[in-house]
Order: C-alpha cells, then structure tokens, then sequence
C-alpha cells in the first residue's frame, strides 16, 4: 500500500495527550489525592509509548536511532533549556523567580544543562523528563539488540525479569549509578513492554483489561506500594510493585485511548494536544505563573505568592481547574505563534528565492 493511501492512526498522540494532561493535572492539583492518582500512569505513558513506536530496524541500526531520538528529544531539551537560562533573571526581575544570576550562576546552569542532563532552572523542572525518556530509549533498544536471535520467551524473561534484577544487585554492592544508569535499567522493563505490546495483532479496546489493570493498581496501592518513577525515589520502592503498576497503568489508558480514537471531536482533541506535549511539558509551568499573578492581584499582600511553586500555596479547587487550563492553553498558545511565525518565514524565504 503506498503511503498516501495508508489510514492516519492517532493512537500514539491520543496516548501522549491523555498522559501529559495528567501531567498537568498532578501539578495543578499539587499535593492532593488526583496527583496521587496520575503520578501512578502519566510518566510511564511516556516510556510505553516509546516502546510501542519502536520499529525492528532501528534494533539493528543503533546509530541512526541514536541521531533521530537525539533531534526529537534530546536537542529541543536543550534548545529550551538555553532559553530559560537565558530569561533567567528577567524572571527574577518580575517576581517568578527570587534569585538573581552572576556569571557563575550561569556558567553552573550550563555545565547541569549541557553535562549533567538536568535541567538548570525551576520554571524548567518537569523538563528532567526528556533526557530520561531519551536514555531509556537507548538503552533498551541496546539491550533489545543484545538478545536478538534468543528465544523470544526467553528473551522477554531476561528483558523484563533478569534486567531489573541486575541493575538492583549493582545498586546492592554498592555501585555508583552514574547518571542514573541503575534506575534507567529498571525503567527500560516499561519501554520493552510497550515494544512488545505492539506486536499484538487486531488490538482493541479490551474493557475486561482495562477493569484488571485499575484494580491491580488499587490493590498495590492500598498495600502500600506505588509508582512515581522518580528518578531520586525509585531505588527505594518495590520495583516489582513500580513495574507492574506502570505496566497495568499504560495499558489501562491505551484502552481508553483505543475507545477515544472511535469518538471523532475527543479523538481529535486529544491528538492535537498529545502532537504538542513536548511544549506543554516544557512551558506549562510557566502559565502557570500566569494563574498566580492573576491570585495576587485578587488576593495582594504576599511577597511570595509568585516564587511559589508549582502552584500558590491552599488554593480552592477552582483555582486548580484555572491552573489547570491555562497550563494546557497557554503552550498551546505557545506553540501556534511559532508554528504560524515558522511558516511565514519559510513562505517569505521561497519568495524571495523566487525573485532573485
């Protein structure tokens, strides 16, 4: 079939719209039981998603999966990264932020932006994502290309059990995990599952599955055991309890996804924002401060209200719902200016081509 013939699936963006909504649902909602809630499904959307769009060639091509989720991941990181550490102190000089830059000061945010892959400004905090979704990606595509060839029972066994196993036993004897390299091991279990979730053929939307996957979720969760996939935090979790929750919690909502993509408008919503989640994750935060400004201009006379973060500090649940939109439409907002400005350029550049 060629390809302008081939049938659009919006799967993948229904799927990344529903988990960064939830991201900023936890955000907004900071501190209460729905952050409790998303915390268990939303990053590890992320990592499934990845794995299900895994294609077998880039299993046996390592360098060319390399370079394509370095610019689809990796780079825009970093391009926005050096735009907040440059707007830095304008941010101090409003009120968002409270500590003003030397040349030291941003020298130390280059060298955690550039060599450290964290990001180096608050505003930027949920950004710690990108380079963790572009090391597990690696990483497991390696280990897939490892154990090509095995048997493929054997094979999910060593992926899915051994692999895990082996990053806590290094982290046992006392190894350093640098850059995170034990954790990211462990995490590289959800990335395989949704690889291999793929290879299903005719999936539906299963409700019998989606009903099993929340209530073993709620059944390790009321025992104690959860899932935030915190990079700082996972160590010291039940990292059979954090698989099987993100497992069960990817699966849960890609068959509400599947459901989704047979209603027509939410289909279509939700693929526009899960298009655009990259921008959301990276600028979110930031409208949020537009909620707080307008919570300081109802409510003066706290110095801090705008340093707070993410959110102002007992606000009632309509300011978590005005949170809430803001942090999706304001990206959004974001992310057509420069689409619009991006494509005026180029029309203005043909022309001038065309002229000359």
């Amino acid at each position: 079939m060629k390809k302008s013939q081939r049938q659009y699936d919006p799967i993948v963006s229904i799927v990344k719209g529903f988990a960064i909504l939830s991201v900023v649902f936890g955000h907004a909602f900071f501190g209460s039981i729905g952050e409790h809630i998303v915390n268990q499904y939303h990053l590890a959307c992320f990592y499934f998603i990845s794995g299900y769009c895994l294609k077998d060639v880039y299993i046996s091509n390592l360098k060319v999966l390399f370079v394509r989720r370095f610019r689809s991941i990796y780079l825009p990181f970093l391009m926005i990264g050096l735009l907040f550490i440059f707007l830095h102190n304008i941010f101090c000089n409003i009120g968002i932020e409270n500590d003003i830059w030397c040349c030291k000061d941003y020298l130390n945010a280059l060298r955690m932006l550039f060599f450290s892959m964290a990001p180096p400004e608050l505003l930027l905090s949920p950004m710690w994502f990108c380079p963790a979704l572009f090391v597990v990606s690696c990483l497991a595509t390696m280990c897939l290309r490892v154990t090509n060839g095995l048997n493929e029972y054997l094979r999910i066994l060593i992926l899915l059990l051994v692999l895990p196993l082996f990053a806590i036993f290094l982290s046992r004897i006392g190894m350093k995990s640098y850059y995170h390299l034990f954790e990211y091991l462990q995490i590289c279990a959800i990335f395989i599952a949704g690889y291999y979730y793929k290879k299903i053929k005719g999936i539906t939307a299963n409700w019998y599955l989606f009903s099993f996957c929340i209530i073993l979720i709620f059944l390790l969760n009321i025992n104690g055991i959860y899932a935030y996939l915190q990079l700082d935090k996972i160590m010291e979790e039940n990292i059979w309890g954090v698989l099987l929750i993100s497992i069960a919690g990817s699966l849960a909502v890609f068959q509400l996804a599947l459901w989704i993509r047979t209603q027509k408008l939410l289909s279509k919503m939700l693929s526009y924002i899960g298009n655009c989640s990259f921008c959301i994750m990276a600028f979110h935060i930031l409208g949020f401060k537009l909620v707080s400004f307008i919570y300081d201009y109802i409510h003066p006379g706290n110095a801090y209200t705008l340093i707070y973060f993410p959110i102002v500090k007992n606000v009632s649940a309509i300011w978590g719902v005005l949170y809430m939109l803001i942090g999706v439409f304001f990206p959004l907002l974001l992310d057509y200016i420069y689409t619009s400005l991006k494509h005026f350029l180029v029309r203005c550049f043909v022309k001038i081509n065309d002229v000359s």
